[in-house]
């Protein structure tokens, strides 16, 4: 499933008021995926020439809302997913941007209710517009997991957690960053630190459904510190999602600007997946 994303981050940076919670790795000696998906079980490491078709959709790898892009790669490459993508934005308007992606789905995700990966953001890139600032790119774990009782697909509800920057970011940062969705409506967003660029770490999405909320948390994997957000929400849950997705993703989001080309590039690994 793919998101358009163009309502999304306006309204989430306006409600950037959960608290962050950070304690170190309890078990040191274990590392990445391994350590923190202790209750989950193995799903990918990657270590196969081609990626599987009984794991992973064989849906297309990239995605523009505009159909302008030149970079775009989904494969494994030294035992890890690599992931790349550049799109850019309409050079008509000052206003808005334009959404791309380079991803990779679950197959059957409708019973997953944790994912747990490896994570490292390689590079971002953007050739940005001064008269129209945008939200740069960001590697994602993005997961539909149930629907509020309607049947509307615009009524699942989705957890999202992502590494992401902007130009305006300081120079090598990475933002992390928890979100929360109903269809196309992301309503929350929840803070999760800054990471240098090329930084391994693990990320972990859990739904937690008895206490209703999602979980987003991820782990330094060279200081073994970790982050984790509660992201609770108030909707009806006891219905499946009538679009169930799971997915691993590089997202962009170039400016539309008058003045030049503008454009996002982003390329991350992913490895040893684990799923409950």
């Amino acid at each position: 499933m793919k998101f358009k994303i163009s309502d999304i981050l306006i309204v989430c940076v306006l409600l950037s008021t959960m608290a962050l919670a950070q304690s170190p790795t309890p078990d040191s000696s274990k590392s990445g995926a391994q350590a923190s998906a202790q209750k989950s079980i193995p799903y990918d490491d990657f270590n196969q020439r081609l990626l599987n078709p009984l794991k992973w959709n064989t849906f297309g790898a990239c995605f523009t809302e505009n159909g302008l892009e030149l970079e775009c790669t989904r494969e494994i490459q030294g035992g890890q997913l690599r992931m790349v993508h550049r799109n850019f934005g309409q050079r008509d308007n000052d206003v808005g941007f334009q959404f791309g992606s380079a991803s990779l789905s679950f197959a059957n995700p409708a019973s997953i209710k944790r994912i747990t990966t490896d994570l490292l953001v390689r590079n971002i890139e953007e050739s940005g517009c001064a008269a129209n600032p945008q939200f740069g790119g960001a590697a994602h774990i993005d997961a539909t997991f149930f629907n509020t009782g309607t049947g509307d697909p615009n009524d699942d509800v989705g957890g999202h957690v992502a590494f992401g920057r902007a130009a305006s970011d300081p120079a090598g940062q990475l933002t992390a960053y928890g979100q929360i969705s109903q269809g196309y409506n992301y309503f929350a967003y929840f803070p999760l630190g800054t990471v240098p660029m090329g930084t391994p770490v693990t990320v972990t999405l859990l739904w937690d459904q008895p206490n209703h909320q999602f979980i987003a948390g991820w782990a330094n994997r060279i200081t073994h510190e970790k982050t984790q957000s509660l992201m609770p929400y108030t909707l009806a849950d006891t219905s499946a999602a009538t679009n169930p997705s799971k997915v691993l993703t590089v997202n962009t989001f170039p400016s539309n600007c008058t003045a030049n080309a503008a454009w996002v590039y982003i390329e991350a690994n992913f490895d040893n997946v684990f799923i409950e």
